[in-house]
């Protein structure tokens, strides 16, 4: 019980220890101190691990708009606050005469600075920001029906833009790259016009290659009305790249193999195909891998559409299909050699093997879920770890006195003989003289012999104090 107790309160009080200090922090961080919401406050900057103010030499617009940037706010309409506006820090004075240019990301990696000084704190630089209204290369569809549809709007320069329909395929491209960037399916999506009220025009140009948003679109400012404003109607995804799926088979377990590629699904060629390619695809499908059958020759019928994976070579340890080495020229295949697989189902263990296993709790974790369990607080830990001592101090005393008592004894029943060894050395005796029992005239009347000992001198033990 103690050791469990000790388990328990040593990392609380190691807490204890620590949560008054200064939280560590990494050289070029900035934070705000003393303002009335996180927008705002007295700049402050951590250099060798520690945090310390900057002086307001020279502190202007350019280098607040780099602190907002760097805190994730809005680097427009930054205002710049001079004289301990924010009242005045205690630490360290780390840097003056700081000279952003405002395009910069980092104050203290990329602005040109000075880290010695002798400013006060009465000089202490703040700053106010604004919050980041939208990020470069944000899409969103306003207006729509539902989260599907809407006008396209692209974020630039941390202003939100209407798109100009100028019909055709570059339009088609357009919508196809908006529905994609939200999460929606690339293909099957309609454009139309939902006219805007206010705010800039962009016109768009996105090449034929695939692109992972409308920021990787050449774009630039346009001159169209808003009554030719953008909008789409997109579809929910049919299938993400490298899904697969079992279809035509007579239960779940089993089918011939289809692969997600480009939201469209296809076949496996069974070129190739082998049980440790089933293993995979049962693995990946969530089934048992063990006894998973290979089928070829289209044995569940001979599918649709696309063939788009064939020369299958997995080795039985991968994850997903698609990991495993193989071709997508499928030119010599047809939906007569459609792959199929058999899978098993994941058998539950008995009862009396099941083992049961938790997900790993940082140690900071679980001392402070301890810290909680016992006391709900510090002080109710703290009382622990008192009355935790008393006892062992206690307990400890008892013993060293158990201790010394039981050596005492050992000594003295050493030192002092025992009353058999007593009554042995009392009894060596040895006779000095013995009275007659006979006179000259016979016989002594009513006389008791006597018998006169000497007691031998005690041995030097019985002489110990």
């Amino acid at each position: 019980m103690r050791a469990e107790l000790l388990a328990v309160l040593v990392p609380c009080l190691l807490l204890a220890v620590t949560s008054g200090q200064e939280v560590p922090c990494e050289n070029g961080d900035v934070r705000l101190r003393g303002g009335q919401s996180k927008l705002e406050g007295r700049v402050e900057v951590c250099l060798d691990r520690r945090w310390g103010t900057v002086c307001d030499d020279g502190w202007g617009i350019s280098d607040a708009t780099v602190v907002c940037r760097q805190l994730g706010y809005s680097r427009f309409n930054a205002t710049s606050y001079t004289g301990a506006h924010f009242g005045e820090g205690d630490g360290p004075i780390l840097l003056t005469r700081v000279g952003c240019t405002g395009s910069e990301s980092n104050l203290l990696a990329e602005c040109d600075t000075v880290q010695t000084t002798n400013c006060t704190h009465s000089q202490d630089a703040g700053v106010q920001c604004r919050p980041l209204i939208c990020g470069d290369g944000d899409i969103r569809l306003v207006e729509g029906e539902s989260k599907l549809e809407g006008r396209v709007e692209l974020c630039l320069n941390e202003e939100w833009n209407t798109v100009c329909d100028r019909g055709g395929e570059q339009s088609e491209r357009i919508a196809s790259v908006a529905c994609g960037q939200q999460g929606y399916s690339r293909i099957n999506v309609t454009q139309s016009r939902i006219p805007g009220t206010t705010g800039p025009v962009v016109s768009l140009n996105c090449p034929r290659r695939a692109v992972f948003g409308l920021i990787g679109c050449r774009f630039r400012p346009a001159t169209c009305p808003h009554t030719q404003d953008l909008g789409v109607h997109c579809s929910p995804r049919i299938c993400e790249d490298g899904d697969i799926r079992l279809v035509q088979g007579q239960s779940e377990l089993e089918g011939h193999v289809e692969v997600c590629q480009s939201e469209q699904w296809g076949t496996v060629c069974d070129h190739g195909w082998s049980t440790s390619d089933a293993v995979v695809t049962c693995r990946q499908l969530g089934f048992s891998p063990m006894n998973a059958t290979a089928t070829v020759g289209s044995t569940f019928g001979m599918g649709t559409g696309l063939i788009h994976l064939t020369d299958m070579l997995c080795t039985g340890s991968e994850s997903k299909l698609i990991d495993c080495p193989h071709s997508i020229d499928t030119s010599d295949c047809d939906l007569s050699n459609n792959a199929g697989v058999v899978c098993q189902e994941v058998t539950s263990p008995t009862p009396s093997s099941v083992t049961l296993f938790t997900s790993p709790t940082p140690s900071s974790e679980r001392s402070k879920a301890n810290c909680g369990a016992v006391g709900g607080g510090l002080g109710a830990a703290i009382v622990l770890l008192v009355i935790l001592l008393l006892v062992l101090t206690v307990v400890l005393v008892c013993l060293v006195f158990k201790l010394k008592h039981k050596k005492f004894n050992a000594t003295k029943e050493e030192a002092v003989p025992s009353k058999d060894v007593n009554k042995n050395r009392y009894e060596e005796h040895q006779p000095v003289y013995a009275m007659p029992t006979t006179g000259l005239g016979g016989p002594l009347p009513n006389v008791t012999p006597v018998h006169i000992y000497k007691t031998l001198e005690p041995p030097e033990y019985d002489k110990v104090g």
